[in-house]
């Protein structure tokens, strides 16, 4: 919660900043290390890591996202829902697929 302060009589409030955090999710049954961050407004992930697990995808929807790297880029796919489980919390989430070289999953907290 953001706390109110007074400063020569004025009110205001203190901003929060958000770290993201790395933790290990599964995905059918593969231990994956995840970014999870509370700015993000849909979750990522990449082509490479899609292919390493066997997701299936379709054509994406959006136009243009933020990846993971921060540069704009096009949407090339669409996985509707998957499985994530984070400790014993299961939770299904929708992902974009973007092209990056490395295996990675940003994940949003929705």
């Amino acid at each position: 919660m953001n706390n109110p302060k007074k400063l020569n009589n004025l009110e205001y409030e203190n901003t929060i900043q958000y770290i993201p955090v790395k933790i290990y999710a599964r995905i059918r049954k593969n231990a994956i290390l995840t970014i999870v961050d509370f700015r993000v407004y849909m979750s990522v992930i990449t082509k490479l890591l899609v292919k390493v697990l066997g997701l299936k995808w379709k054509e994406s929807k959006k136009k243009k996202v933020i990846s993971i790297d921060g540069k704009v880029q096009a949407a090339l796919e669409e996985i509707d829902i998957e499985l994530v489980v984070i400790a014993d919390a299961k939770t299904w989430i929708s992902l974009q697929v973007v092209n990056l070289a490395s295996k990675t999953i940003l994940l949003d907290t929705d």
